[in-house]
Order: C-alpha cells, then sequence, then structure tokens
C-alpha cells in the first residue's frame, strides 16, 4: 500500500516540509518555464488561479511541435483544471498524452538520444516529463497509462545514473511506487543532503525542492492500489 511506504514515512517524518507556504512566485522569471508551470500546478492544488491556468495551458497545447515534457505538463494541468470544473473534457487531455506517448523508444524513454544528445538536458526533460506522466497516470487510476509510466520508471532505474540526476528529487512518488531497487531511497538522499550541504542555496531552487518533496508526499499518500 502506498499509503504505508517507507518513502512516504520519510517524507511525513520531514517536518519542515509538512505544509510549506508557497513560494514567492516573483522567483519564476529566474527559473526555468517548467519550473513556473510546476508552481502554477500547486496553486491549483490549493485552488488557486485555475481559469487563468487553464487558458495558459490550453494555449499551449495548441502548439504544433510540442516536447513530449511540455505536453505531459499541459495534460496534467489540464487534468487538474478539469477536476475543479475549469478545463475542457478529457479529448484534449488524451491527445497529450497519445502525443507523448505515441514514439516513445522500444527501450522506453520519451524524448530522442542520439551520440549529439546533451545527457543533462535529456535526463531534466526525462525526469519532469515522468513526473507529469505519473501524476496524470495515477489520478485517473488508468491501467494502460500506469504500464506506460512503468516503462517509463524501468528505463532510468536501468540507464541513469545518480550523478546524471538533478538534486531536485523529480518523479519520486513515481520512483517509490514503480521500482524496488531504491532508486527513490537514493534520490531522497541526495536531496536531503543537498539541502543540508547548501542551506544558502537560491530561494527559487529551494522552493522548487520543497515543492518536490511536498508533491511526492500528496502523491503517495492519494495514489490507489497498485
Amino acid at each position: 500500500m502506498a499509503n504505508s511506504h517507507p518513502i512516504l514515512t520519510e517524507l511525513r517524518a520531514l517536518s519542515p516540509h509538512r505544509t510549506p507556504a508557497l513560494p514567492d512566485l516573483a522567483h519564476a522569471q529566474t527559473i526555468r518555464p517548467v519550473y513556473q508551470a510546476f508552481l502554477n500546478t500547486h496553486h491549483i492544488r490549493r485552488g488557486h488561479s485555475i481559469p487563468a491556468l487553464a487558458q495558459s495551458a490550453m494555449q499551449l497545447a495548441e502548439q504544433p511541435h510540442l516536447s513530449p515534457n511540455a505536453a505531459l505538463w499541459c495534460a496534467w494541468q489540464l487534468l487538474l483544471a478539469e477536476q475543479r470544473g475549469h478545463g475542457p473534457d478529457g479529448t484534449q487531455i488524451e491527445g497529450l498524452w497519445h502525443h507523448a506517448f505515441t514514439h516513445q523508444h522500444p527501450d522506453g524513454h520519451l524524448h530522442p538520444l542520439t551520440p549529439d544528445t546533451l545527457l543533462d538536458g535529456f535526463v531534466y526533460d526525462e525526469l519532469t516529463a515522468l513526473h507529469a506522466a505519473a501524476n496524470l497516470a495515477l489520478a485517473l487510476n488508468h491501467p494502460e497509462k500506469i504500464a506506460a509510466v512503468r516503462r517509463l520508471v524501468a528505463y532510468h532505474v536501468s540507464n541513469t545514473q545518480p550523478d546524471n540526476t538533478t538534486n531536485e528529487p523529480w518523479a519520486l512518488a513515481a520512483f517509490a511506487l514503480f521500482d524496488n531497487t531504491g532508486f527513490a531511497a537514493q534520490q531522497l538522499f541526495d536531496t536531503r543532503n543537498h539541502l543540508n550541504h547548501h542551506p544558502n542555496m537560491p530561494a527559487a531552487q529551494r522552493d522548487i525542492i520543497i515543492l518536490l518533496l511536498t508533491d511526492a508526499m500528496l502523491t503517495l499518500e492519494s495514489a490507489p492500489a497498485l
């Protein structure tokens, strides 16, 4: 059961992260666009700015050449908005999911990987895409989507080295739920170590880490039985 997962137990024990204040969105201009999307998504979870975010996600979803990462973030944001009566029906969400996964590599990854690919950027795009995909699949409790997420998790467990991941625990809940080799535990250890050894890190970076830890906790608490 996800509600008794050891990662969830550890996250609950991190009392400073239990109910963090939402960060100041003024930081968003200094961080990557996907971070801003993540902050806005948490505003949706708290019930703020839902119509504006849904409109923004729908406009982005109309772009002709969305990356898998962007498509999945749009889909997740639209689902959260839809659940509160401010988004479209599920047709657009399904289209975005299909767009992201229709060319999933047989090995499991979503984004192109060639000898010229910058590995750090590839891993970042993959893990942020996995984060959105897992949250969407779990929220819908959709077996085929969950199976696709499992394949993506399995790829990164087999191919992504700890020194290629960021110090931000993207997709922590997905690794906790769909892998039993300790990938999530290593993610959490590395994140806590980074927080402890960099007390003066930029506020925007710290905000993202705290939000990701909180999101992992919320996701594990609400995850369906798998």
